[in-house]
């Protein structure tokens, strides 16, 4: 049975980046979309397990939902900014936190694909990050280019990107976008501190 996991938000760096942590654990289709409506060019969908990653509202149009699960088998996970006490709310099989950890999330999905938490983690996955490493997350994070990480930090392009090389082989993180989120999950940053101009 093929495998698809949509990833709805009006966030684009959310979307990215939570497809950039699932991408380390799963083998499966990833599609991005912005609202709950353009999940009805995919209603013909059949014979799927299907995880559906959705922003969190206080009303859901659960109508769209109700004909995609008809031919498919389907999970619907909320993405919360805040704590919910309950998982089971608004139709939701189960919710998450922005402030969960990676580990976490990979861990709802693959219960549900029947597949082990570490079937495509990296070999360095799970290795702290230095002080220093920490430090060129967050100007990476923050939309700092190499040139301008160095002239803050004082140190030369060079060792910049051997620091942003390290980074991707610990955290197995690939894109901008999904470091962001992973420094805003481990709060290595603030969200009020990101220019989102600069991201986009």
């Amino acid at each position: 049975m093929e495998s698809k996991i949509f990833v709805i938000h009006r966030s684009e760096i959310i979307r990215r980046g939570l497809l950039a942590i699932l991408r380390n654990y799963f083998s499966v289709e990833f599609i991005q979309l912005g609202t709950l409506k353009e999940l009805k060019f995919f209603e013909q969908l059949e014979k799927c397990n299907i995880v559906v990653f959705l922003e969190y509202f206080d009303s859901l149009d659960q109508s769209i939902l109700y004909k995609l699960q008809k031919n498919n088998t389907l999970r619907t996970i909320g993405i919360c900014d805040k704590h919910i006490e309950s998982n089971n709310v608004l139709g939701f099989s189960q919710c998450i936190n922005l402030n969960d950890q990676a580990k976490e999330i990979a861990s709802l999905v693959s219960t549900f694909f029947n597949q082990p938490d570490h079937s495509k983690i990296s070999k360095h996955e799970g290795e702290d990050l230095s002080r220093r490493e920490k430090d060129v997350l967050q100007l990476v994070a923050l939309g700092n280019t190499n040139q301008q990480i160095a002239d803050k930090l004082f140190i030369s392009i060079h060792t910049v990107i051997s620091h942003r090389k390290n980074i991707t082989e610990k955290l197995g993180i690939k894109s901008i976008s999904g470091l962001t989120v992973y420094a805003i999950i481990n709060k290595l940053i603030d969200t009020e501190s990101i220019d989102l101009e600069e991201l986009i």
